[in-house]
């Protein structure tokens, strides 16, 4: 029997109670003893049981109200994926009346993040997904969250100091790891290494900070610390900045791009590549236009969109489920190269595009 035909008069037989009692631990309406509880959560288990949400959401015209605070891909367009991912997991889940409204900031501003944190915290919604872009400023928001009891979900930057229901990202210590390696095992001598953050507030970004660690813990462990440098290059004079640095270190044999902005080195200077590897992150067009040429070696797919997807999942899961979702999920490291990104880019294509 398909478990959608189970009705409490058939969990009632099942258990050995009554109706009554059934109805009483569905619903959480106590007067039920500690045995006959047992009985009837044991059956619901070994049946699968799943109320009929959509009546039941139906019924009562509930809908459910999420809110995304997250950059706007307006301005770094690594974020359309994951504003893609939460407006399809809206799509899957429109039955149960799910309404999600993005709050999306400037990546480069902090008021921009408090302002549209004030304004999502004003429309009340019964859940938020948060991506945590700037660290002081996001726990000043999940504190708030916490006073008003509003649950929240991280995704792609893991903050401990916080409480969410979920995070959802990857382990981005062991990310710095494997760049290192990748750079390591494509030079029998290396001799310099940059690790180079571009157009970020590297203090204020646990992210960047965390993958620096993993980075520098390979080399530390190599007992060659002292091969791994750090530059971060603003918008404004990135060419001249780098042009500098190539001058004064002209043994730099490797180049590791904390983020998705791989593509910015290489327009701002395009004779980087003569002597170097270059591993960055993410599938964006312009990351895959130098990897196809080879100016890129490796990205290191984050895989943005389902990280987006799982954090609204999860989230409605809690709300109406109310099942128990995992406290931490760790997607894997996926590494892309010349020979396999048409695979890579063909599953987001069949994402769809919602412009």
């Amino acid at each position: 029997m398909n478990n959608k035909n189970y009705t409490i008069k058939d969990i009632a037989r099942l258990s050995g109670v009554s109706i009554g009692t059934v109805d009483r631990v569905l619903h959480n309406r106590g007067n039920v003893s500690e045995k006959a509880e047992q009985k009837v959560k044991k059956v619901l288990e070994e049946i699968d049981y799943q109320p009929n949400l959509v009546a039941r959401t139906l019924k009562k015209n509930r809908v459910c109200r999420f809110s995304v605070l997250i950059p706007d891909y307006r301005k770094d367009t690594y974020w359309y994926q994951p504003y893609l991912g939460t407006q399809h997991a809206a799509k899957d889940l429109r039955q149960f009346n799910l309404s999600i409204q993005e709050h999306l900031f400037d990546p480069s501003d902090k008021g921009s993040f408090k302002e549209m944190a004030r304004e999502a915290l004003s429309t009340q919604p019964d859940g938020f997904l948060v991506a945590p872009f700037f660290f002081k400023e996001s726990l000043e928001f999940f504190k708030e969250c916490d006073r008003q009891k509003i649950p929240y979900i991280t995704f792609n930057t893991h903050i401990e100091e916080a409480s969410p229901l979920s995070f959802i990202g990857q382990n981005l210590h062991k990310s710095g790891r494997l760049a290192a390696h990748l750079l390591h095992m494509n030079r029998v001598a290396l001799k310099k290494l940059l690790v180079l953050h571009v157009e970020e507030d590297v203090s204020a970004s646990r992210h960047l900070q965390e993958k620096e660690a993993g980075f520098r813990e390979y080399f530390k462990v190599l007992g060659a610390e002292e091969w791994v440098q750090t530059l971060v290059l603003g918008n404004g004079s990135m060419k001249e900045e780098l042009a500098k640095y190539l001058h004064q270190h002209e043994d730099l044999s490797g180049v590791f791009v904390t983020s998705s902005k791989a593509y910015r080195v290489l327009q701002s200077f395009t004779k980087i590549k003569k002597q170097l590897v270059i591993v960055g992150y993410d599938l964006l067009e312009k990351n895959i236009e130098h990897l196809k040429k080879g100016e890129i070696d490796y990205l290191i797919h984050q895989n943005p969109y389902r990280q987006a997807y799982l954090g609204v999942s999860y989230l409605f899961e809690d709300l109406i489920y109310k099942k128990d979702i995992p406290k931490e999920v760790l997607l894997p490291l996926d590494i892309i190269t010349s020979e396999n990104y048409e695979e890579y880019l063909a599953g987001q294509e069949r994402k769809g595009d919602l412009k």
